[in-house]
């Protein structure tokens, strides 16, 4: 959303009021795209090919194929956020349905001086599914968001007359509400100045990142592969709060709540359009062992940001109520290239063994402004402070059984992007699969865990409420070769 002035972006404690840092890590650290079979052995597919991972991962693997095949692959995810406030526990759930990826490879050409015919993919796939719901309840002595409200107009001596333009989405719709007193001596004060509050917080994130893919690959004596792929990213977000307070004041009891909600989808902008090449390259030195290596490279991504917020309060008998305008505001986001590598052992008919390791430098993340002169270096500054390089490991393995039968599990482990964090976020799945002729069939269950810290506002003058994660995926996916 638009800025008003850059020293009011400092005293912006919610994180919905502006972009900031938070806006790049949700678009800048994604989980990948895999099929079934890949993500049931972790993700780790760097060095293997013939499956339509590669599109989205490492393209050279996508001319270990000898056929044409089309995958299409449906998880379900279940979403179980816990959350622990001064001692106060909450759980809540969301349930989604989305088709994680879908894609279609087939060969064209022949075979000549000993370079395989040229395969092309063509995929779609989800690159980060948002679904999430928060929940705080308290009771306790902590500060109100009222207090970040006048901290704000304190300290920028904000004339009552100017309280709307300054603070549209937050002072603003407190004071439209008569949750703060007029000024004594300059100075405002909220409404009651009780340490007893109640309260809850309600946070819903929905949406997807996705991906549409077209890549091409050839090998050499079916011992060097080589790849490219052209990816295009298109952004769909919502996130709404609803934050309740209860407390007491010298004339009566007050109540309000506060209310607002984000929309960010991506747009195409010129230079700022999404757009992602795909470079990866394998080789087979025996038909027991592959390396492999991919880069991914950098992406400008325009969002546009629609933002509103309202704000009702009822003190003692008398309601009262405030919305602002619905504000839209565009900018870039550059997103820092991505390099993976990867080796597998291939026990001839037994099964595969694989494992992979990817970084990205976070910190590198930039956000720049599209239709004015803001500069968003506050933004920045806070991106290299606060994020840092993360690292991915992927470790995986199928065994066959029967010949027509697979039994896959995996690992996967992802450092924690935060500069003060040393956690890491673990993923295990495991799977089988049938294949007999043209036709199969996958099967994988997973299960992720991740820790995080969150702030209902200013971190100054609340606890952190922390919050756990349990994310269980059943995946199943069906194709032919063709």
């Amino acid at each position: 959303m638009k800025k008003y002035t850059a020293a009011a972006c400092i005293l912006l404690a919610l994180q919905s009021f502006a972009q900031n840092e938070d806006d790049a890590l949700r678009y800048g650290f994604t989980q990948g795209i895999y099929s079934n079979r890949a993500n049931a052995m972790g993700g780790a597919f760097a060095s293997l090919g013939g499956d339509i991972t590669n599109c989205f991962q490492n393209p050279a693997g996508l001319a270990a194929y000898k056929t044409g095949v089309f995958d299409i692959t449906v998880t379900g995810l279940s979403n179980k956020t816990a959350t622990s406030f001064l001692g106060n526990k909450q759980e809540s759930s969301r349930f989604a349905l989305p088709a994680d990826a879908v894609a279609m490879v087939f060969q064209t050409g022949t075979s000549e001086n000993d370079w395989s015919p040229t395969y092309v993919g063509i995929g779609f796939g989800i690159l980060q599914k948002f679904n999430k719901t928060t929940e705080v309840t308290s009771s306790d002595n902590q500060a109100s968001l009222l207090d970040v409200f006048v901290n704000q107009l304190n300290a920028y001596q904000v004339p009552t007359s100017d309280i709307i333009s300054s603070f549209p989405f937050s002072a603003g719709l407190a004071w439209e509400t008569y949750l703060i007193n007029d000024p004594v001596g300059n100075v405002y004060t909220r409404l009651s100045n009780t340490s007893d509050i109640t309260r809850t917080d309600q946070v819903e994130e929905s949406g997807q990142l996705r991906e549409w893919n077209l890549s091409v690959a050839k090998n050499y004596k079916n011992q060097f592969y080589f790849g490219a792929a052209l990816a295009f990213r298109r952004l769909k977000y919502e996130k709404t709060t609803s934050y309740t307070e209860q407390f007491a004041s010298a004339q009566s009891a007050v109540s309000f709540n506060y209310n607002s909600t984000l929309n960010n989808t991506g747009t195409g902008s010129t230079g700022y359009s999404g757009l992602q090449l795909k470079l990866g390259f394998q080789y087979a030195p025996s038909p027991y062992f592959r390396v492999g290596a991919y880069y991914h490279s950098g992406v400008n991504q325009a969002i546009l940001d629609a933002y509103e917020a309202d704000m009702n309060s009822q003190i003692g008998s008398s309601f009262y109520e405030y919305a602002s305008d619905l504000n839209e505001y565009t900018y870039g986001l550059k997103l820092p290239g991505v390099v993976g590598v990867g080796a597998s052992f291939i026990a001839g008919n037994l099964g595969v063994i694989s494992w992979d390791y990817e970084t990205t430098d976070l910190s590198k993340m930039k956000m720049e402004s599209i239709q004015d002169v803001y500069t968003f270096s506050l933004e920045n500054a806070a991106i290299k402070e606060n994020y840092k390089a993360v690292h991915t490991l992927r470790s995986g393995v199928e065994l066959r059984v029967a010949d027509i039968y697979r039994i896959r599990g995996g690992v996967q482990a992802v450092s924690s992007p935060l500069v003060a964090s040393l956690d890491w976020r673990l993923k295990y799945s495991i799977g089988a699969g049938y294949k007999k002729d043209d036709v199969f069939y996958n099967l994988s269950f997973s299960y992720m865990v991740d820790q995080s810290s969150y702030y209902m506002f200013d971190p100054n003058l609340i606890d952190a409420t922390q919050v756990r994660q349990g994310i269980v995926g059943i995946s199943f996916s069906g194709g032919f070769r063709f």
